[in-house]
């Protein structure tokens, strides 16, 4: 399958840069192709990621390294598979990737939705969703960060 990169326009989606428009050009009018809709990752998000991760392991000593951290944090926002130990019934749960390749800018966004108000739960109670956003904008520079 050939992967290209579109732009949503008023008219539809239009090919993003030479490679998606040769590619286009091989398919016919008429012709029906199967289309998979992702939306790339955002290396800013994703750096507000780490900024978080960071922020927190600087500010806890619950945490042994900020790898921990960051496993903690999928897990608290369920981002994780259940494995069940046959011998004794318990059930461990894996955190999952949030790599490029694993997931697209909505499953990430959608992920940060649900991971930061734990953190203001569970993990550094007492500060609101907007300080860790004010925070995080400071960490990374809010003009890197575009929704």
């Amino acid at each position: 399958m050939t992967a290209i990169l579109c732009r949503r326009t008023i008219s539809g989606l239009s090919p993003d840069d030479d490679a998606a428009r040769d590619v286009l050009r091989k398919v016919k009018v008429g012709d029906v192709v199967r289309v998979e809709v992702r939306r790339p990752r955002n290396l800013s998000a994703h750096r507000r990621w780490f900024a978080l991760v960071n922020m927190i392991y600087a500010n806890s000593e619950d945490y042994g390294s900020p790898e921990l951290v960051h496993a903690h944090l999928k897990l608290l926002a369920g981002h994780a598979d259940p494995i069940v130990n046959k011998a004794t019934g318990e059930t461990y749960l894996v955190p999952k990737s949030i790599s490029f390749s694993s997931m697209d800018e909505d499953q990430f966004q959608a992920l940060w939705a649900r991971v930061v108000p734990k953190v203001c739960t569970e993990i550094i109670p007492g500060i609101s969703e907007p300080e860790i956003e004010d925070e995080i904008n400071r960490l990374v520079g809010a003009s890197t960060w575009q929704r």
